[in-house]
């Protein structure tokens, strides 16, 4: 036979085999399909920024006892195929440190930041779910203004 002819076949029998072989792996009771679907988790804040973690500056104003935040509140939003947890935590800048920043969802208790805190456990969503951090401050503060930034961390139990 020319090679010609040979490589001929060589190519249709293999072609003619290789089904054969599929058949088998499928039927034989060793053989398994998996199919991974990775996990999501996506956080979005007032700007639409998604991040597994995202971060929001706060400017606190102190005059005379009353207190005013920029921004007040911060909507966040989470996306998740999976349970799910939302932290907050607040970072003075420097010489801001007297500055002890709380936050609540809705009407639930002020909790502090600065050390970090658990706002919301949740399971997994169709579609995103809204939230809105009003801020406090737990002390008087002194005349003056004051900067930081709380850091938002979306993570899996």
């Amino acid at each position: 036979m020319r090679t010609l002819e040979l490589s001929k076949v060589v190519a249709l029998s293999l072609a003619l085999v290789a089904p054969l072989g599929g058949a088998r792996a499928q039927s034989a009771g060793s053989h398994r399909v998996s199919v991974a679907i990775p996990v999501v988790l996506r956080l979005r804040l007032d700007d639409g920024h998604l991040a597994p973690e995202g971060a929001i500056d706060v400017e606190v104003y102190a005059r005379a006892g009353v207190t005013t935040i920029d921004p007040g509140t911060t909507r966040v939003a989470v996306r998740a195929n999976t349970t799910w947890h939302l932290d907050a935590r607040f970072r003075a800048d420097t010489g801001s440190e007297a500055l002890r920043l709380t936050g609540r969802l809705g009407d639930g208790p002020w909790l502090e930041l600065c050390d970090g805190a658990r706002l919301v456990t949740g399971d997994a969503t169709r579609d995103w779910t809204v939230f809105e951090v009003a801020y406090g401050v737990a002390d008087v503060l002194s005349d003056g203004r004051y900067w930081g930034t709380v850091v938002y961390t979306l993570t899996r139990p």
